[in-house]
């Protein structure tokens, strides 16, 4: 598999609001941090994101060969298995690098960064397993955003504090409207928006 081919997959594109969403976890806890272990925390949580976009192909394959064939595993540049073996990979990485930056600081919570990493990583799985099929799709993307965000937190500040939880509220609202939107038939009638299941 080329390069390109596994630049496509990951979407890597698209990681900058990762790196947002850390900062912002990390801004409202107000705990000093320095750029090394913030960049590695970024990268972390982008191992992640990345792993998630690769499960999505690998999950919606058959959808691509009918609607998208041009999509790297349809086109036949890559094997399914081969996929999902990467996709998970990244997850288990995601993970790994998330323990190896609270050991390096010896700040955060460890435990508590821990288990936000597994429910994030459990989330991404679900989410991109049965999310074609689940009504509540945009709450799931958006909860995602929100783990992620609530584990650069736990990382840096041991908790979630009053400031992070209140952003990710706000986050998780404006996502899922957005996303909403995003899915309706025409993006321009927002009579059908209600609220997201």
């Amino acid at each position: 598999m080329s390069w390109t081919t596994y630049l496509r997959l990951g979407r890597v594109s698209s990681v900058p609001p990762v790196w947002t969403n850390v900062l912002a976890g990390v801004a409202l806890t107000g705990v000093s941090v320095a750029p090394g272990p913030l960049a590695f925390l970024a990268l972390a949580l982008s191992l992640f994101y990345i792993g998630g976009m690769y499960l999505n192909d690998a999950f919606d394959r058959e959808i691509d060969a009918r609607e998208r064939p041009e999509r790297p595993i349809p086109a036949g540049l890559v094997r399914a298995t081969t996929v999902f073996a990467t996709g998970y990979g990244l997850l288990a990485a995601g993970l790994a690098a998330l323990a190896a930056e609270i050991a390096w600081t010896r700040q955060g919570g460890y435990s508590l960064t821990i288990v936000s990493g597994i429910c994030l990583a459990g989330l991404i799985i679900f989410c991109e397993a049965a999310h074609r099929a689940n009504p509540g799709r945009a709450r799931l993307k958006g909860l995602c955003g929100v783990l992620v965000h609530a584990t650069a937190a736990v990382a840096v500040g041991g908790q979630l504090g009053s400031g992070d939880a209140a952003g990710a509220v706000l986050r998780l609202s404006y996502l899922i409207v957005l996303t909403a939107e995003a899915n309706q038939e025409n993006g321009s009638e927002l009579r059908n928006l209600g609220p997201p299941l």
